[in-house]
């Protein structure tokens, strides 16, 4: 005996799509760059961090700072993003698709 399963929708979320989720790390980004005495706009952290290295981050970083960047800023980065994500994300979807309950025309 088999079973057929009807799918009834598939989303393909393409990052940014349904939430914008570079926009929540940046913002923790800004947040512990401002803790370490160099406070930056989201403006700067895209023109100058968005899409490179995580080497090139770190040695802007410790260049801004004239010194290393302290060593558990990485970590303590991942588990505030991961808490930031976790949060928002979660909320931008609910958000997302209430609003799409809205326009069931649109929905297929």
């Amino acid at each position: 005996m088999s079973i057929k399963l009807v799918v009834q929708l598939v989303i393909f979320d393409c990052d940014g799509v349904l939430v914008d989720s570079e926009l929540i790390t940046n913002r923790v980004f800004a947040e512990m760059l401002g803790e370490l005495g160099l406070p930056v706009t989201l403006d700067y952290l895209f023109e100058h961090f968005v899409g490179r290295s995580i080497a090139h981050c770190h040695a802007l970083i410790a260049d801004m700072l004239s010194r290393p960047i302290p060593e558990a800023f990485v970590a303590e980065y991942r588990v505030r993003t991961t808490q930031a994500l976790e949060a928002q994300l979660e909320a931008g979807a609910h958000h997302t698709f209430n609003d799409m309950r809205k326009f069931p025309d649109l929905l297929f």
